[in-house]
């Protein structure tokens, strides 16, 4: 019986190693190397404003330039969004512009006609001011609270 795996060359397993060693290991043993050779430096200087630079070494090499390197895609996308928005704005400036106009014509007109109705209901008003000695007629009579009698007003 033969095995349903393919057998791979010689030379291809020894170049599949030789990439490992490249581009796994030997980047692990540099920075295990550099952290190693601060961690000496440290404990041979014990005087503080030494061992402060040295932290604040580390903190730029194994936090800050991670944190930078991680989040410059997402800046990259932001400078992109805001130049695409800035074409997007180019482009609607002009329809955006129309529908303005067409709604400040829209309030002219709007207000225009609410002032000839309260002009018209104003002078329907004095027209009607005639009658309403005539109209309170059918009001009832208001009590007095002096004396709790009705009384007809004139």
């Amino acid at each position: 019986m033969t095995s349903s795996t393919p057998r791979k060359r010689p030379d291809a397993m020894r170049e599949h190693r030789y990439e490992v060693r490249r581009q796994i290991l030997l980047p692990f043993a540099l920075v295990g190397g550099v952290v190693l050779t601060v961690l000496v430096i440290t404990l041979l200087l014990p005087q503080r404003a030494q061992v402060s630079l040295i932290a604040d070494l580390l903190l730029t090499l194994l936090v800050l330039c991670p944190i930078v390197l991680c989040l410059f895609p997402l800046m990259v996308a932001l400078w992109v969004a805001v130049f695409g928005l800035n074409h997007v704005h180019r482009g609607i400036a002009s329809g955006m512009q129309r529908i303005e106009d067409i709604t400040l014509s829209l309030v002219e007109r709007s207000t225009a006609f609410s002032q000839m109705v309260e002009q018209r209901f104003a002078v329907l008003g004095q027209y009607l001011a005639r009658f309403s000695r005539v109209l309170k007629v059918f009001d009832p009579p208001e009590e007095d609270s002096e004396d709790g009698v009705a009384h007809d007003r004139d």
